[in-house]
């Protein structure tokens, strides 16, 4: 529902959908009431509903910029930063941006952000603290004990 309602605030915004939607009907196998189609929306821009909010479900937005310094403005310019992902055919320079410029949690360079349980799972401003999964991760589910003895 939530997920839904976003995608139908940010069309009434003016973003354009492309395909999918919140009006297809789920597949005739049950789903569990946990179905979205995967959904594309373009012209999306800064103070509509999924760019200024995480959507967590399968929603691409596409937000146009005219140059990389654009569109690294824009990136950051979100209160969320989970993930960010940087596609580009010059691979160190991606790296750089990814590990210099971008205000994330997470940043992957010609690959999807995901999940995964031997990598540290987090993100920054509005998308939390700390971290799961990985050894770093494992450090946030223990209490340490201190202890000083003369």
């Amino acid at each position: 529902e939530d997920v839904a309602k976003q995608v139908r605030t940010s069309i009434s915004e003016g973003a354009k959908l492309l395909i999918g939607g919140a009006d297809i009907d789920p597949p005739t196998e049950d789903c569990g009431g946990a179905f979205f189609p995967p959904t594309v929306l373009t012209d999306v821009k800064p103070g509509m509903e999924c760019f200024d909010h995480e959507v967590f479900g399968p929603v691409l937005a596409i937000v146009e910029a005219e140059s990389e310094e654009e569109a690294i403005k824009l990136a950051n310019q979100s209160h969320y930063g989970l993930g960010a992902g940087i596609f580009t055919k010059d691979t160190a320079h991606g790296e750089a941006i990814a590990k210099t410029e971008l205000q994330a949690g997470m940043a992957f360079v010609n690959d999807s952000v995901r999940s995964d349980p031997s990598l540290p799972f987090g993100g920054v401003k509005s998308s939390g603290l700390g971290r799961e999964c990985a050894s770093f991760g494992m450090l946030e589910f223990v209490n340490i004990k201190t202890m000083c003895i003369k």
